[in-house]
């Protein structure tokens, strides 16, 4: 998740190694962690068919300025905020897992 905060974007590569990190540490915990790893891996997920919109990789132009990119720029907005939520609340989510108190 820091790596969307710190650059507004990610990659499907970036994604996936999540995934696959975070998902090594799952069953030591409950499904309310597997889903809540699931919902991060989805959302970035979503960031990132938003930011090949904008910004394909294959280096061709985005849309073009007008109404859909509004819509698609609006929606990286939401899933960036949602990223930097996620920071306090994950950190709050795995406090109350491990037991640990004053996070």
């Amino acid at each position: 998740m820091l790596i969307v905060i710190r650059e507004g974007k990610t990659t499907y590569q970036e994604c996936l190694e999540f995934y696959s990190e975070a998902s090594e540490a799952a069953f030591l915990f409950d499904r309310s962690v597997i889903d809540r790893i699931d919902l991060i891996f989805k959302k970035s997920r979503d960031m990132v068919a938003v930011q090949e919109k904008l910004y394909p990789s294959g280096g061709s132009s985005g849309l073009p300025v007008g109404e859909e990119r509004s819509k698609v720029t609006q929606k990286w907005s939401e899933l960036h905020k949602w990223h930097t939520d996620q920071l306090a609340e994950s950190k709050q989510f795995f406090a109350d897992k491990l037991g640990l108190k004053n996070t």
